[in-house]
């Protein structure tokens, strides 16, 4: 009878997986936001007024600099704007309809 070979503990899958960083902290360096996922100045400002943003549903819009610049049901007018004016830094974030993000919140 053969033997079933031992499995490794899930500490040591995670350790093995695990992104290694691959230059050191800067000493006194902070960051200038909190370490999530996300956690640009747009997307807090997007999920601080989801409400307000309802009414753009089933459009894109483009977020910079803490505020609504554009917003459109075609994305490719989102695009101009950001080259037409010449952004460096922003989000573009599509707000679902009501039955699309039934999926993600069920």
């Amino acid at each position: 009878m053969k033997k079933t070979p031992k499995r490794p503990s899930p500490q040591k899958i995670t350790k093995a997986l695990a992104v290694k960083p691959k230059h050191k902290p800067v000493p006194g360096l902070q960051r200038r936001r909190p370490a999530t996922l996300g956690a640009s100045a747009e997307m807090s400002f997007l999920e601080e007024n989801a409400e307000r943003f309802a009414r753009y549903a089933g459009q894109w819009v483009l977020l910079a600099d803490g505020k609504l610049v554009a917003h459109s049901g075609d994305y490719l007018a989102i695009a101009k704007e950001i080259e037409r004016k010449g952004l460096k830094d922003g989000l573009v974030y599509y707000v679902p309809k009501a039955e699309e993000s039934y999926f993600v919140l069920a």
